[in-house]
């Protein structure tokens, strides 16, 4: 009889990672993140600045809309109609002094994009209005002095408090998410508020000769108004008129004039430079000072930019405020300039409807050629 062994069942072999094969597929797996994450980022940046355009194609396609119904493009804001001359000092009396010429309270304030409101599916905001808002041939003080029941300013209406409050997301780019922080998770230094100023006068300092685009900050008010990150060109500077005497230096800012003006509904047939070669609506990002904002534009009391900002005349770049460019970035940008926060350009929508992006970089003269309607500088559309 034979003893037959049963076999010897063998034990798998368990292989673990050694710690430098561990340490591979490591250094393997965070190189595919460093290559797909921002490919990703990219691709979305991508979305949003398409999205960004969408819009402002809409914005541009609603004030040629009024301009086919009222043969003017709308006013870029209601303020005083032509030239605001005044001297430097006066400048701190016009918002401290309500009986001065040119008060802001003489005036409604309210933007270009007030007026689009029916164009672009915002009807029922506009219809909230009392008329006087969009009224674009009787001033708010000879409207007051025939109706003695109406209130010092706009403000006092609860209609105006309420829509000039509305978010309309047709006037924000996407690519701007500022107000979708949470309060807690700001820096310490960023309002707890949502800052924005109103008012955009045009405003021509004789005895300094410089122009200004004059805002009124909310707080002064009993406001608090939605933001927008589309503006209205008023051109390379927003001087509507220079006095007689003026020098050659401050003749030559009018000529780069804008689409969008205070009390003036320009023609298309005034745009002598080309719909395609104008700029009609910009991007703009408000107050940035070091990464911190301050303040932003109303899209109801503001709505105006002009194409050197608060740069001096015939710069690339501000002496006065280092970090100033023509076009404002996340790091500096000016509340009467331009600006986005799109990595390296900006948005704009010529006076044809169509949109393009200019680069950062962008040269000073091309630029205030494209700001303006009637320079007599053409720029095509691929510089």
């Amino acid at each position: 009889m034979r003893l037959i062994s049963s076999p010897t069942l063998e034990r798998p072999c368990r292989r673990a990672f050694s710690l430098v094969e561990l340490l591979c597929v490591i250094a393997i797996v965070g190189a595919l993140v460093g290559i797909i994450l921002p490919a990703v980022q990219n691709a979305r940046e991508s979305a949003r600045i398409m999205a960004c355009k969408n819009k402002m194609r809409q914005l541009a396609l609603a004030a040629l809309g009024y301009e086919e119904n009222r043969s003017h493009l709308p006013p870029g804001t209601l303020g005083f109609a032509g030239p605001v001359v005044i001297n430097s000092g006066e400048y701190d009396s016009i918002l401290s002094n309500g009986n001065h010429r040119f008060a802001f309270k003489k005036q409604q304030n309210t933007s270009w994009l007030v007026q689009v409101l029916p164009y672009v599916e915002q009807r029922a905001l506009f219809d909230k209005l009392p008329p006087i808002c969009a009224d674009t041939r009787r001033d708010w003080q000879s409207f007051r002095d025939s109706h003695a029941g109406a209130p010092d300013w706009l403000d006092g209406y609860r209609e105006v408090r309420e829509v000039s409050a509305s978010r309309v997301e047709l006037f924000l780019c996407p690519s701007d998410a500022y107000d979708e922080v949470p309060l807690s998770t700001r820096r310490s230094t960023e309002p707890e508020t949502r800052p924005a100023t109103i008012g955009a006068q045009l405003v021509y300092l004789s005895d300094v000769e410089q122009d200004r685009l004059l805002s009124y900050e909310v707080a002064r008010f009993n406001l608090s108004p939605a933001p927008t990150n589309y503006v209205g060109c008023t051109g390379a500077a927003s001087v509507e008129a220079v006095p007689a005497g003026a020098s050659e230096a401050a003749r030559r800012m009018v000529q780069y004039r804008g689409a969008f003006r205070s009390r003036i509904g320009v023609r298309i047939h005034q745009i002598r430079d080309g719909t395609a070669n104008t700029i009609m609506i910009g991007e703009a990002i408000g107050f940035i000072d070091n990464g911190v904002r301050s303040g932003r534009q109303s899209w109801f009391f503001n709505g105006l930019a002009r194409g050197h900002s608060a740069l001096e005349w015939e710069r690339p770049y501000s002496l006065a405020m280092p970090g100033l460019e023509l076009i404002g970035d996340s790091f500096f940008a000016y509340p009467v300039g331009f600006g986005s926060m799109h990595p390296a350009s900006a948005n704009f929508a010529n006076a044809d409807g169509s949109v393009i992006s200019i680069g950062r970089g962008i040269d000073w003269q091309t630029f205030y050629y494209r700001c303006g309607i009637n320079d007599r500088g053409v720029v095509s559309a691929g510089e």
